[in-house]
Order: C-alpha cells, then sequence, then structure tokens
C-alpha cells in the first residue's frame, strides 16, 4: 500500500474516532441533581475531556506529518516549474533554431530554383551546340567530298604536283600560264583543306562545349541535389525539433498535474484536519464548560450560596425549579430597603413592573415538591411573553452563555464590574427559549441576549432574572426589585 493510501485511511480512521465521540458530547447547563450523580457526572466528563485531548494530540501530530508531506510536494513543484522554465528557455532557443533552418530552407529553395532557371538554359544551349554540331559535321562532309573529287581528278590526270605542269609547257608563256592555273588550283585547294580543317576545329570546339556544358548541367544537379538534400535535412531537423519540445513539455506537464493534485488532495486534508482540531477544541471546550458547571453544582449542593433575606436574617437558596405561579411566593413587604441607584432596567420590555411578577425573591413553595425553600429570584411573565426579547439589564460583559435542559436551561450570566455603589454585580436571565449572544461579549443596557422560553426546569414561559452582589466566587443573591424602578 502507498504511503498517500496509507495516509488517507490513517486519517479516515481519526476523523471516524472523532466524529463519534463528539456526537456523545453532552449538551452544558446547570442540573439539580444528587452529589453522588454530580460527581460520577465530573468523572465522567473528566474522562471525555481526556479522551479528546489525547485525540486532539494524535490531530496535531497528524497535521505534522502532513504539513511535512506537503511541503516535500510543494518542493517537488518547485523543482517540476523551474525544470519547465528551463524547457521554455530551450523550446526558445530551439524557436530560433527552427527560425533559422526556415531561413535556411528559404534560401536553399531560391538556390534551388536558380540552378534549375541554369540548367533549363544550359540544356536549351546544349541543344543548339548539337544542332550547330550536326550542321558542321554536314558542311564538313561536303567539304571531304569536294576535296575527294579534286584528289580523284588530280589523280586521273596526272598532274599531281606544280614540277609536272611545269615541264609540260611549251614555252614560257605556257609556263606563266600553267603556272598560274596551278597556283589557283593550288589556292583553291589549299582553302579547300583549310576550309576543312576550320570546319574540324569548329566541330571539336562545339563538341567540347558541348562536353563543358554537360558538366556545368551535371553539376549544376549535382548542387541541386545537394541543396536538397540539406532542404530535406533541415526540415528533418526542424521536425525531430519540433517533436522533442513537444514530448518534453507533455512528460513536464504530465509531472506537474500529478504533483499539483497531490499537492491539492494533501491541502485538503490538512485543511479537514484544520477543521477537526478547531472541532476537538470546541467539544473539550465545551466538556470542560459542563464539568465547571458540575463542579458548580456540586458545590453548591455542598456550600449552599447565601441569599440576602429582605425579612431580616438569611436563607439557603439551592435554585430549585421555579415557576410562573405567583401563588407560590411571598411578595414584597413595607420593611423592603430603598432601591438602589445602581441603573438596572427590567430586562423585558413590554413586561416591567410587579404586576407581570409571578414568583417574587425569598421563601415560597417548590412547585415539584411542595416544600418550603428559597428564590433567590423574580419570575417575569404574562400573556404572549414567550419568544419576546431579554434584555441586558445593565451594560457589561458575558461571562456565561449556556445551553441545556436541566436547571436554568438557557441562560445568560452577565459581569456588570465594579458599579456606582462600590459593588460588583452580575446579572442571570433563565430558562430562555435561545440566547443572542455568546461568552466574552460585551453587551450594552438594553440590548438583546436572548429571548423567553420554558426550558430547563420550569413550569411554564417565563424568565427567571437574579442580581448577584459581591465578588464572583462570595457573590450573594439579592433581590432584584430594590435594583429595578418600580
Amino acid at each position: 500500500m502507498s504511503f498517500k493510501k496509507k495516509k488517507v485511511l490513517r486519517i479516515l480512521g481519526l476523523l471516524t474516532a472523532i466524529s463519534v465521540l463528539t456526537a456523545t458530547v453532552p449538551m452544558a447547563g446547570f442540573s439539580v441533581q444528587t452529589k453522588e450523580s454530580l460527581t460520577q457526572q465530573i468523572q465522567s466528563l473528566d474522562s471525555q475531556i481526556k479522551e479528546r485531548e489525547q485525540k486532539l494530540q494524535e490531530i496535531k501530530d497528524q497535521q505534522g506529518e502532513t504539513k511535512a508531506y506537503q511541503e516535500v510536494l510543494q518542493g517537488l513543484v518547485n523543482d517540476s516549474m523551474a525544470r519547465i522554465d528551463n524547457l521554455a528557455a530551450q523550446i526558445d532557443q530551439q524557436d530560433a533554431e527552427i527560425a533559422s533552418l526556415d531561413d535556411k530552407i528559404s534560401t536553399l529553395d531560391a538556390e534551388i530554383q536558380a540552378f534549375s532557371q541554369e540548367i533549363e538554359q544550359n540544356e536549351q544551349r546544349k541543344q543548339q551546340l548539337e544542332d550547330e554540331l550536326r550542321q558542321k559535321e554536314k558542311d564538313i562532309e561536303e567539304s571531304y567530298d569536294v576535296f575527294g573529287q579534286r584528289v580523284r581528278a588530280m589523280y586521273m590526270t596526272g598532274n599531281a604536283s606544280l614540277l609536272t605542269q611545269l615541264l609540260n609547257a611549251t614555252d614560257y608563256a605556257d609556263f606563266l600560264y600553267r603556272s598560274q592555273v596551278v597556283k589557283s588550283i593550288s589556292e583553291h585547294d589549299q582553302q579547300l583543306i583549310d576550309d576543312i580543317r576550320r570546319q574540324a576545329d569548329e566541330i571539336q570546339s562545339t563538341k567540347d562545349e558541348i562536353e563543358q556544358t554537360v558538366r556545368e548541367i551535371n553539376d549544376k544537379k549535382k548542387q541541386s541535389e545537394d541543396k536538397r538534400a540539406q532542404q530535406e535535412q533541415a526540415r528533418s531537423d526542424v521536425q525531430a525539433k519540433r517533436d522533442e519540445s513537444a514530448a518534453l513539455m507533455d512528460q513536464y506537464n504530465a509531472e506537474q498535474d500529478e504533483l499539483s493534485a497531490r499537492a491539492e488532495e494533501n491541502r485538503l486534508l490538512l485543511a479537514q484536519l484544520e477543521g477537526d482540531e478547531s472541532a476537538a477544541l470546541t467539544n473539550i471546550a465545551t466538556l470542560s464548560a459542563s464539568k465547571e458547571e458540575a463542579e458548580e453544582d456540586l458545590k453548591d449542593l455542598e456550600n449552599p450560596p447565601v441569599v440576602e433575606n429582605p425579612s431580616g436574617g438569611q436563607q439557603v437558596d439551592k435554585e430549585d425549579p421555579v415557576t410562573n405561579d405567583p401563588g407560590t411566593s411571598t411578595p414584597p413587604t413595607p420593611t423592603n430597603p430603598p432601591a438602589s441607584n445602581v441603573g438596572f432596567v427590567w430586562p423585558t420590555p413590554g413586561y416591567a413592573g410587579l404586576k407581570y411578577i409571578t414568583s417574587y425573591f425569598g421563601n415560597r413553595n417548590d412547585p415539584f415538591t411542595g416544600e418550603l425553600k428559597g428564590h433567590g429570584a423574580i419570575d417575569i411573565s404574562g400573556a404572549g411573553i414567550y419568544r419576546t426579547p431579554v434584555v441586558a439589564s445593565s451594560g457589561g460583559t458575558v461571562v456565561k452563555a449556556a445551553h441545556g435542559n436541566t436547571g436554568y436551561g438557557n441562560h445568560v450570566i452577565i459581569d456588570h464590574g465594579v458599579m456606582s455603589d462600590g459593588s460588583r454585580y452580575y446579572t442571570l436571565y433563565g430558562h430562555c427559549s435561545s440566547l443572542a449572544v455568546s461568552v466574552g461579549q460585551t453587551v450594552s443596557q438594553g440590548q438583546v441576549i436572548g429571548y423567553v422560553g420554558s426550558t430547563g426546569y420550569s413550569t411554564g414561559p417565563h424568565l427567571h432574572f437574579e442580581v448577584r452582589k459581591g465578588a464572583n466566587n462570595s457573590a450573594s443573591r439579592v433581590n432584584p426589585l430594590l435594583y429595578l424602578p418600580t
């Protein structure tokens, strides 16, 4: 099995394990449970956190391998690109050589054309000389015939020589006449001989010229053939260079495509791992938040928070299930202290005032168990309140934005910091149908942070509103009506 296939299988296996583990992440929320069940829940969450941290480390290790492989692939791609650039330079040089060869071919074409014209002219000249040669040979044959007749005549008459003609003269005058006749005959014979010689010379010269022309024709043909051979070789060289360049380019393009595909596949795997890392970190954060909430619940069971009782003294409040039943809590008495001037506003626009309070701060009968318990908040409800906006009672920072269907259900806690009276305050908004803010977000007074619902331990749509005063670990729930305008 190739390295790449092994790598893909390893990553798929890791992703499958992570997806299975992710599906088991519990929803965060405050849960009213026994000490034993909370301890077990904390241990389970702690185990899951460790397991996910181990998987997260595996993801990071795989990321390291994938990044290293990505760098190797990128190096190969860069090398391939460098070779392609070098090849492109070679192709440019070959193109220049091809252009030069094309010019050479054009020059050879012109030379071959010129040779063809010269050969044609020499062929015509050769034909003309051969015609002249035939005429000269005819003329010399006629001269030979005349000369032969003259020789035969001289032989038949016996006047073969000038001395013979002189000796046969009867007197001096006859001698002179005979001498003149012999002279004329000799001159004619000499002229005839000279003509024959001249004609023979012309014939030989014509033959020599014909032979020279033939040699020139053959030489031009040979040169033309050589030029054509050079031309064919040049064309062959051009085609060979083009074929070589095309083959190399195809080879490098195929290599580049393969490397690019492998690099892209590895990049996608790396992106998937980064997504899985982010998901794993989110899962760990969610589990940690759930563990923190369970630890808070356990801490509340072991050390119940103190609620300031407007009727005097202190009472224990475990934030048991709340209700929108107005008959289960006690309204404020005239002995309430005066309202604070820290500047809180009602968290339910359109549902402000005592007439919308369905459960007051203080002792009340638990709607589920009927037992008398402390209620460290006010419950606000009214006709049509379901899914209406919940706003921040004052500006601050969201320190908790939890989802769940136990205890407070979907709820938000805002840290308002130290306010005008020198104390630090927190507000809690419970049982929301949905939330509109996240942890770490800064909100302003009146900003929508969620919507009224009935999640968690609730008997109907309402807002559970708490005001906590003091440091985070020792904050006490105080009567919200002391801080709201009435």
